[in-house]
């Protein structure tokens, strides 16, 4: 079960186990983007619980951008479509600490016109759900 976004940056969310006593996924996600003279590439492991998960795909197919996010459980990751002027923007933001201290933090956003919202929105629709 796997989600493949490639416009207007990339996102892999692929499930890599199963949770059935707290319905949950934990999910292989990696974020690329190639800017001009910049490359990042963020590799996380996270569990989304299924409810958050499908309050996404619900939000999504209403179709109005109006502030859907996708979190995972301990909230580090979030891939978000939020209402901007042009229509739609698609968001993502991942965090980390270390035991040392440090902290990473990483955020993609990218416009997302209303006609182009079907990229993002037909994987999540086409996503064969266990639960």
């Amino acid at each position: 079960m796997r989600i493949d976004l490639r416009d207007p940056f990339s996102v892999t969310i692929d499930v890599v186990e199963i949770d059935e006593r707290l319905p949950s996924m934990r999910c292989a996600v990696i974020v690329e983007t190639n800017q001009i003279e910049q490359t990042l590439v963020y590799r996380d492991h996270v569990w989304i619980s299924c409810a958050t998960w499908d309050s996404f795909v619900e939000g999504l197919a209403a179709n109005d951008c109006l502030d859907q996010e996708l979190v995972d459980i301990d909230c580090g990751v979030a891939l978000r479509v939020l209402k901007s002027a042009i229509g739609c923007q698609l968001s993502f933001e991942g965090a980390g600490a270390h035991l040392t201290g440090m902290v990473c933090k990483t955020t993609i956003q990218a416009p997302l016109h209303r006609d182009d919202l079907a990229v993002v929105t037909r994987p999540f629709a086409d996503f064969n759900r266990w639960w």
